[in-house]
């Protein structure tokens, strides 16, 4: 029996020009200032190898608790500035989830960018549905730090 999933897309524009958007997902200094600090959780660390079939983490502690959240996944496409595609898991999954992250970056003007992410193949529990709120808290992140920087 196939497992019933579900699909998120989160919509935002970002104060930011195409590539610097881009490049917030790329570059570790950057993961560090919107990623992972909000609500429970707080960054603890990224590492990336951004190149078709490279590799990435980015690891959140649990505030209070001796516990790491790593979320990790490949890179299948990069077109860089326009498209992101990513396999995505958590360590803490008893089965890997092997979804699809796609962010497409669309250019309205020098310094404002439409961010379109769809998360794919999420498993339809209760721990898949959170998925949702998480992308939407994690966006908002992206778009808040994307402000201060222009500022």
């Amino acid at each position: 029996m196939i497992p019933r999933t579900i699909e998120v897309e989160i919509r935002r524009v970002m104060p930011a020009s195409r590539q610097r958007v881009f490049d917030a997902w790329k570059e570790p200094e950057f993961l560090r200032h919107w990623w992972g600090s909000w609500g429970n959780y707080a960054f603890a660390r990224a590492t990336v190898d951004f190149r078709v079939g490279g590799r990435y983490e980015f690891s959140m502690s649990v505030r209070n608790k001796d516990i790491i959240r790593t979320s990790y996944g490949e890179y299948l496409e990069i077109i860089d500035p326009e498209r992101l595609i990513f396999t995505w898991s958590w360590t803490h999954d008893e089965t890997p989830m092997n979804s699809l992250i796609t962010l497409d970056f669309r250019e309205l003007g020098p310094s404002e960018t439409e961010l379109v992410l769809r998360h794919e193949r999420i498993p339809d529990t209760e721990e898949g549905r959170k998925h949702e709120e998480g992308w939407k808290v994690v966006v908002g992140r992206l778009g808040d730090y994307l402000a201060q920087d222009q500022q």
